[in-house]
């Protein structure tokens, strides 16, 4: 498990350096130290080492947004705190921008992106609407404004709405009206 773990921090520590057309199989054994042979041992190829390793990272940032939320009271501010929060993540982790940056090398930017990333708003919004069950009725459109607010956020950083709080307020007057009623 140990060298498993190994090969994947490697894999991301070359995509964060050199991009996803930087991964093969000999860069990766070379990084983490182990043999082409242990890394077919783990996984089918260089692609399914990049989809496990991102994996495991998407499933990192999902915890971690979801502590950035908890004492959050309302849902407008849930919404505002999630892209605040997205893009703090980006900022201490190249990798965050990089998987969303449009480019031929990049696995996971293709058509089904946007789709990809509305299941995992909709999930970090399924708290809140277990929470308070009328919210319903408006997540899908609150799904998708939050992910095309937070990508354009994430990958057109301001340096006007620089710090947190100047993004919240931003964030808070601008897409506040727009939220159906029960979301403000």
């Amino acid at each position: 498990m140990r060298a498993r773990q190994r090969i994947l921090e490697a894999t991301l520590e070359i995509v964060r350096a050199d991009g996803f057309d930087a991964v093969s199989i000999s860069s990766v054994a070379q990084a983490a130290g182990a043999s082409r042979q242990t890394i077919y041992r783990n996984f089918d190829g260089a692609d399914d080492l990049v989809l496990q390793a991102v994996g495991s990272l998407v499933s990192h940032l999902r915890d971690e947004l979801e502590a950035r939320t908890q004492a959050v009271e309302t849902p407008l501010d849930y919404v505002v705190e999630l892209i605040v929060s997205g893009r703090a993540l980006a900022r201490a982790d190249p990798l965050v921008t990089r998987l969303i940056t449009p480019s031929e090398a990049n696995p996971f930017f293709d058509p089904s992106f946007i789709h990809g990333a509305k299941a995992i708003l909709r999930e970090a919004y399924s708290t809140l609407v277990s929470r308070s069950p009328e919210l319903q009725a408006g997540v899908d459109d609150v799904v998708e404004v939050s992910v095309r607010l937070a990508l354009s956020v994430i990958l057109f950083d301001d340096p006007a709405l620089e710090d947190d709080d100047r993004l919240r307020a931003f964030l808070r007057r601008w897409i506040g009206p727009g939220l159906p009623a029960a979301w403000r």
